[in-house]
């Protein structure tokens, strides 16, 4: 028990890394020392464990390309928005960090294999969602929380004044991160159903977390429905066309139990109570936005989504697409994305023009294939995580280097061989 806890709390820190007030680093900056520490020692002892260097190099050499991308558009520019400069040696931070997690979590004997790794991320964000929960039924306890965190007084109002209409969360689990962390869980959890087998137990777990994490997640940022509706084509994606009554019956079971039931429960409790909290209600309306939306005049029309329609500026200088304009951020507006858009995509061509942005996306795909080639999972399942990365940065900036860097140093570290004994089923579902 307490091993598992203390693997679980390494990892929340990791993916939701936290600024506290009385720390000098985050948290996942924290570990990105202690990794290092950590290497170094293992190195000078002999204990070189870095079997696959060529997936480390592979990394690095991509970020090298980012940095020196970054630094010519700086040039040629003559600006001074070090963003993806500073960007090298924060990802070189992650590495070290998740060296660090994957570490801590073979010292205590957890086998370092994808059930695993993938189990403790799904462990986390359901954590994070029960947390979110606390907080909103406990005005003192969510206080407490935010109060250890470093925030500025900018951020403290913009969070009192979003947190009226919409889930917080304690460390990045705030807004856009939200969904990308709760979006992923599901598609997590739906290639856990087709690639294992489970008992109507495990099932069941798994259909309360799929469901909590959906529900608190939308009303975090609706940034989730995304990973939802793919998590739900991974869920009934044929497998070469091949009909199975097990995996069919798997399925269904958690579909029914997953949305089925709840739906019935839900349309009981709304038959006998009608008085909802005024809070609740402004809450469910902001997460459901799109569904109120297509009842009342039949368009899943959401104020967010007329927002990202009219974020798309795209240049009209030539130079920009070569080489970008050197801004991540507004110069003249402190807190604001230059040119006023939140557009991953058109981010990236504003700051290192059409070369950049190929640099970082196909970093982070060749990444994402990688991390589940290394663990032999199914093309047709990982191919979603692909897709779900390329629609996000529709959305805005998204980085998932911190996720999948996990699983390489999990692979890199274990190497294939089978040096513990551990049971899929000793991790808590």
């Amino acid at each position: 028990m307490i091993k598992s806890s203390l693997v679980h709390i390494v990892f929340f820190l990791y993916l939701y890394t936290i600024s506290y007030s009385f720390l000098p680093f985050s948290t996942t900056v924290m570990f990105g020392i202690f990794g290092l520490i950590w290497f170094i020692l293992q190195w000078l002892t002999n204990n070189f464990e870095l079997k696959a260097k060529k997936i480390i190099l592979l990394i690095l050499m991509f970020l090298v390309c980012i940095g020196s991308v970054s630094i010519l558009s700086l040039s040629i520019n003559n600006t001074s928005d070090i963003k993806f400069i500073s960007y090298v040696p924060s990802q070189i931070a992650v590495l070290f960090a998740s060296y660090f997690v994957v570490k801590v979590c073979r010292k205590v004997n957890y086998a370092l294999n994808f059930q695993t790794i993938v189990s403790l991320l799904i462990n986390v964000v359901f954590i994070q969602s029960i947390i979110v929960i606390v907080m909103f039924l406990s005005p003192e306890v969510k206080s407490f929380l935010l109060g250890l965190e470093d925030l500025t007084d900018k951020q403290l109002t913009r969070i009192k004044h979003l947190s009226r209409f919409r889930f917080y969360g304690i460390g990045s689990s705030k807004t856009f991160f939200a969904g990308i962390m709760n979006g992923y869980a599901l598609i997590l959890i739906s290639i856990m159903i087709r690639k294992y087998s489970f008992t109507s137990k495990q099932m069941f777990i798994l259909s309360v977390k799929f469901l909590l994490i959906l529900l608190v997640g939308a009303m975090m940022a609706r940034t989730t429905f995304i990973g939802a509706l793919l998590a739900v084509i991974v869920l009934y994606f044929p497998n070469r066309f091949k009909f199975s009554i097990q995996n069919f019956s798997k399925k269904f079971k958690f579909t029914s139990l997953t949305f089925v039931l709840p739906i019935i429960i839900i349309t009981v409790w709304l038959s006998f109570f009608q008085a909802i909290g005024d809070d609740t209600l402004i809450l469910i309306k902001f997460g459901f936005e799109m569904f109120f939306s297509f009842m009342e005049s039949g368009s899943f029309e959401t104020a967010s989504s007329n927002e990202l329609l009219q974020a798309f500026k795209f240049p009209t200088d030539v130079k920009t697409y070569l080489i970008g304009d050197g801004y991540f951020f507004h110069p003249n507006l402190p807190g604001s994305y230059y040119m006023r858009t939140d557009v991953g995509y058109l981010r990236l061509i504003y700051y290192f023009g059409i070369f950049g942005l190929i640099c970082y996306l196909s970093m982070q795909v060749v990444l994402i294939i990688k991390a589940y080639q290394l663990f032999s999972v199914d093309r047709y399942l990982y191919l979603f995580i692909v897709i779900y990365f390329l629609i996000l940065n529709l959305k805005g900036f998204t980085d998932l280097l911190f996720i999948h860097s996990l699983f390489v140093m999990a692979y890199v570290l274990n190497n294939y061989k089978r040096k513990y004994v551990f049971k899929y089923n000793e991790i808590n579902m």
